[in-house]
């Protein structure tokens, strides 16, 4: 990890069967109406032993639930610190955390708002009146409407109070991170870096006045299917055809390890420069983007990022990797960097099934067509040569119809829908 990483304490890491205390807020809520009767209590996260709660909350909630993974608690436990490179030092983006307590002092509910400026600078470049968004994310609680208000009314407080008029969520801490609800799909495969959720999670979140701002769709392919592998031969012979006929020849590369800081940046540009226009786009620091290039550097295969070059000038990139989650919801050693360590010699040890496409990017101000196909098509070679089965594609806002019709082409067909969500302050 990068200079950015702190030390992460060992309280963070273990104890989570356990009731904690704290200062309370007296923000106080009435009984829901649904169910076991609950009076919440929410306060933010100011000490160790509240930062402990926050994170222990998922998994007190969800240990029995078979299709979610724990996300590495390695990283959780950073978004909580200022240090993080999201945060640029408070420059980039600001964060409050919450926790609701019911009267017994148990946990019930968790959230954390976000004043994300890069976020903010970005929409109002392009809007100069555009609204400044608070987000929400960081969103667990137990199936109550009283304790998920409580929460939501906390983070909307500090969010309105920092002049933001429009609230926006889930995401933890930005889409380039976890991002949305899951509102269809509960009985799919989690996969690495996307989110699963109860059920109840969306009615909670839309008694409150939350309302849909964009839907966002995971694909799932089978590798081994026949009629896919015959669609995927002809369409890449036909793009192929079209590439030499309209432009000349198209290369496809592998990423060069040697030079690897170098081609993080480029493949990071080259997805800005396909997503800057798209709603919810948020750019990421510097910070970020170093982060990023040193934890790639274990995780990925170079030969599953890929460029494409038109007459030497990049235009775009895919990024695929295999589904990380395989293997870790089997982590045994869940403290600190020893839960990396385990990760990696797990990875290496696995014979993955699945695989995720991270990214898929192609520059739209270059005058070119099909490259995005093109690339989809290498990476689909790629994994299949690798014994790989199954591809998620994920995710894809609703309106990208560029995206959308690359995937259509290979009769792919959304299985799970992921929700953002908004509501005026």
């Amino acid at each position: 990890e990068s200079g950015h990483t702190p030390r992460i304490r060992r309280a963070e890491g273990e104890r989570d069967e356990r009731e904690f205390g704290g200062r309370h807020s007296g923000l106080r809520t009435q009984d829901s109406g649904l169910g076991t009767q609950h009076s919440a209590t929410v306060a933010e996260v100011r000490t160790a032993v509240d930062r402990a709660a926050f994170l222990a909350l998922p998994r007190r909630l969800r240990r029995d639930e078979p299709r979610w993974v724990e996300p590495l608690r390695f990283d959780q436990a950073r978004f909580l610190r200022p240090q993080h490179p999201f945060y640029d030092g408070g420059t980039a983006a600001e964060a409050a955390f919450f926790l609701a307590r019911s009267a017994n002092g148990q946990v019930v509910g968790r959230i954390a708002a976000i004043d994300n400026h890069l976020h903010n600078q970005h929409r109002r470049a392009r809007t100069p009146d555009a609204p400044c968004e608070g987000i929400f994310g960081f969103f667990d609680t137990i199936d109550d409407r009283s304790v998920a208000h409580a929460l939501l009314a906390a983070a909307e407080a500090w969010l309105r109070a920092r002049g933001c008029a429009l609230l926006v969520g889930p995401a933890s801490p930005s889409h380039n991170y976890e991002y949305g609800l899951l509102v269809d799909g509960f009985d799919a495969p989690q996969r690495f870096m996307l989110v699963h959720n109860p059920p109840y999670y969306g009615p909670l979140l839309e008694s409150w006045g939350l309302e849909k701002a964009r839907n966002l769709y995971a694909f799932t392919f089978d590798l081994a299917d026949p009629a896919l592998l015959e669609k995927s031969q002809r369409e890449a012979e036909r793009f192929a055809a079209i590439w030499e006929k309209r432009y000349g020849s198209i290369a496809i590369r592998s990423a060069d390890f040697g030079r690897w800081n170098a081609e993080v940046r480029l493949s990071v540009e080259l997805v800005n420069r396909s997503l800057e226009n798209n709603w919810g786009y948020s750019p990421m620091t510097d910070g970020e983007l170093r982060e990023m290039a040193e934890t790639l550097r274990y995780v990925v295969d170079p030969e599953l990022l890929l460029f494409a070059e038109h007459r030497g000038v990049p235009v775009g990139v895919v990024l695929g990797m295999p589904d990380l989650n395989e293997v870790i919801g089997s982590l045994r050693l869940r403290v600190g960097y020893l839960e990396l360590l385990e990760l990696l010699a797990r990875a290496r040890l696995h014979r993955f099934v699945g695989a995720r496409v991270i990214a898929l990017g192609v520059a739209r101000d270059y005058p070119i067509v099909g490259v995005g196909p093109l690339l989809f098509l290498e990476l689909f070679r790629r994994f299949r040569r690798r014994g790989l089965r199954f591809l998620d594609a994920s995710w894809v806002l609703e309106d990208n119809e560029a995206l959308l019709r690359c995937l259509r082409r290979f009769d792919g067909v959304p299985d799970r829908t992921y929700r953002i969500y908004q509501k005026a302050l």
